[in-house]
């Protein structure tokens, strides 16, 4: 479902941004999507934000009325990293040159015994593993 700011549910879940005119796909989570919505549309005026350099370059000639926003699935919270991963793998799989999502999310993982550090990394089928850094 499409939403407008003042219609985006206050709820965590998962999000696609898309591209009306060149089909490009960004997947997200956020904990308040409403509040995300509203720093994306700040996104497309200012062209200072924390997302992807891919989804940068593709909204560097655009403006908001180019680009829907689509809520997937409201979820909980710890919830929304595999739900989000999921989604991206599926959309990469079907479509690779539309999504605008690094090949993989570098994530901090808690630290293991051993001091070692590990990042999260979607798997060929969505799924999330570890590797170590």
């Amino acid at each position: 479902m499409k939403y407008s700011i003042a219609s985006a549910p206050k709820s965590s879940g998962i999000y696609v941004l898309k591209n009306i005119a060149t089909g490009h796909i960004y997947i997200g989570q956020s904990f308040n999507l409403n509040r995300r919505l509203a720093e994306w549309r700040s996104l497309f005026s200012t062209q200072v934000g924390r997302t992807s350099i891919d989804f940068m370059q593709a909204v560097k000639d655009t403006n908001a009325d180019h680009w829907e926003f689509h809520v997937l699935v409201l979820a909980p919270v710890e919830e929304l990293e595999e739900l989000e991963n999921k989604a991206i793998a599926r959309t990469r799989a079907a479509t690779p040159e539309l999504c605008l999502n690094r090949t993989y999310e570098k994530i901090k993982a808690p630290k293991s015994v051993g001091d070692s550090r590990k990042s999260k990394v979607i798997g060929s089928a969505g799924e999330l593993t570890y590797r170590e850094v």
